[in-house]
């Protein structure tokens, strides 16, 4: 998933990349909200579930390959094993599947090898290595269907804004401190909610507001990049520390020409076991090929590679990447020596390996880890020792409280994906009617799953402040207005999606309710600076 990338390669999950074992996963089509916009908004898609091709690096893996197959094994134990002893200490996926290969009586020693490389397969969901990743929260692949929405989200974030009221956004503008006051506090002596923050030239600007809901990234709120007074509640703050997120990377290659397979969606790519190695030189095997731990290169990772030719015609690859490796990768600025290191995968996806690979024309990488507006990373991640359910039960502890969270961390069911940021929307939106004492049965039915927009010619107007990350690159332009949104992936959409739908859901109940006597505050939503890049898929995870 989201699924889940900087620039507009991201794709319309209908499932999760992230559920912790024996989670209810309602995030199928049939349920995912998001995917019932492709026909009404007439979103050009498309289903990228074909055989993938597996990559070791002596080449292409054969139909007896079945590492991949031993791993899927483990990933059952796991689930199997924490739920049969849920009070046994957390250990990291390597270290579980390392143990697990040892014990297993019916595996060659070929299997044995290699199937803790064919589970790193799973970091390219996670954005984290097997070695940080807890087992007792391992999550798995799961069956349903990848959707890559093939424009992006830039028709879903219109439609989701088109009823808010003009200039209700701010765009450009940094978050600095948010103001809150207790719900136990009594009305009538509760100071409004505040949302200071400053501008690219330093300007300081304070928006008031009757709630405030937060869809900051949880990097963000773990590294206290942003102030609360008061301070958060000790169970959330608490709740921080146990929860965890990754960083996947990503890196797009455009190419002068097409040198790898058209018929493929995805290349995995399984580096060679440590053991393997040892037996290549101490046997007259002989095959040729040097093992890459004698160079530095992409070879010593597993990565999976996406064609992007299959789908937009475009002669492109989009390599993924994991952390620790993504630090690295994101944080190099000399674009030979990022080819150089990618060029040994490139040289084996070649479908006439006698033949020169075509000149490169462009790379383009993500930055999120290099990024403290999105809080150095990506999306939620669980690593040995969280307790994500921590967050969860903080959550609802303080669902009455007028500082609400939304986003893909704040969700069990399709978290790490846009479908489940965007529902957190909504959960925080009917959090506050409540707060507020407006019942949100008497809303309209609901259209496309979602709630119908209203006109928003109310009497008064529930005020409240929705705030987001500026992430940006500030070597980036800035655009001037919203309509220059462009090629951010699903992390992006995370926080305009999740902000817009809350404030939809707030206009949708509270049009019902006219005379309710609240004060009479503008709605605004602070968004983040956004560069303009070249348009990519993207990717709804």
């Amino acid at each position: 998933m989201e699924s889940k990338s900087w620039y507009w390669k991201a794709v319309i999950e209908s499932v999760d990349a992230y559920t912790p074992p024996g989670t209810n996963k309602e995030c199928r089509e049939t349920s995912n909200r998001l995917v019932k916009l492709i026909s009404s908004l007439k979103l050009d898609y498309y289903y990228d579930d074909g055989l993938p091709l597996y990559y070791t690096e002596q080449g292409r893996a054969g139909a007896q390959f079945k590492a991949k197959k031993v791993a899927d094994e483990f990933a059952d134990h796991c689930e199997w094993f924490y739920d049969t002893h849920p009070d046994a200490p957390d250990q990291s996926v390597s270290d579980f599947i390392n143990k697990f290969v040892q014990e297993h009586e019916l595996i060659t020693n070929d299997e044995r090898m290699w199937a803790p490389m064919a589970v790193k397969e799973v970091e390219l969901w996670l954005g984290t290595s097997t070695e940080f990743s807890s087992s007792k929260h391992l999550s798995y692949f799961i069956t349903e269907r990848n959707l890559y929405m093939k424009g992006g989200y830039d028709n879903i974030v219109k439609w989701t804004a088109e009823s808010l009221k003009p200039n209700t956004i701010t765009l450009n503008h940094i978050v600095d401190r948010i103001s809150w006051a207790d719900a136990q506090t009594p009305c009538d002596s509760r100071q409004p909610c505040a949302v200071e923050c400053h501008d690219i030239h330093g300007e300081l600007s304070t928006f008031q507001g009757d709630a405030v809901i937060s869809t900051l990234p949880l990097g963000v709120l773990r590294h206290g990049l942003v102030a609360f007074e008061p301070s958060l509640p000790d169970d959330l703050q608490h709740a921080l520390t146990k929860f965890s997120y990754g960083a996947l990377g990503k890196v797009f290659f455009e190419f002068a020409d097409v040198f790898w397979s058209k018929d493929n969606d995805q290349f995995m790519y399984y580096p060679t076991p440590p053991l393997a190695v040892e037996d290549l030189y101490s046997t007259s095997a002989g095959s040729g090929s040097s093992h890459s731990s004698e160079v530095d290169s992409i070879l010593n990772y597993a990565t999976v590679t996406i064609n992007l030719w299959i789908m937009t015609g475009s002669k492109e690859l989009c390599v993924q990447v994991a952390e620790p490796l993504t630090q690295r990768i994101e944080a190099m600025t000399d674009k030979r020596a990022l080819y150089k290191f990618f060029e040994p995968l490139f040289r084996l996806l070649r479908t006439e390996p006698y033949k020169a690979l075509p000149r490169l024309l462009n790379i383009e990488t993500t930055k999120w880890t290099q990024d403290p507006l999105a809080g150095f990373g990506s999306y939620s991640a669980d690593k040995v020792g969280d307790e994500p359910e921590l967050m969860m039960d903080a959550l609802e502890n303080h669902k009455d409280s007028r500082l609400q969270f939304a986003g893909e961390h704040c969700t069990m069911v399709a978290n790490g994906c846009v479908h489940g940021a965007f529902a957190t929307g909504e959960t925080a939106a009917r959090n506050l009617l409540r707060t507020f004492n407006i019942e949100s049965e008497q809303t309209q039915p609901l259209e496309h799953g979602f709630l119908l927009k209203q006109t928003l010619h109310l009497h008064c107007a529930l005020s409240c402040s929705v705030t987001s990350p500026p992430l940006r690159s500030s070597s980036m332009p800035r655009p001037k207005t919203l309509n220059t949104f462009n090629a951010f992936d699903a992390i992006i959409a995370f926080h305009f999606l999740t902000a817009f739908h809350a404030l939809r859901a707030l206009h949708a109940f509270h049009a019902f309710f006219p005379t309710i006597r609240l004060r009479r505050l503008r709605i605004r939503i602070h968004l983040p600076l956004l560069p303009v890049l070249p348009p990519r898929l993207s990717r709804v995870m």
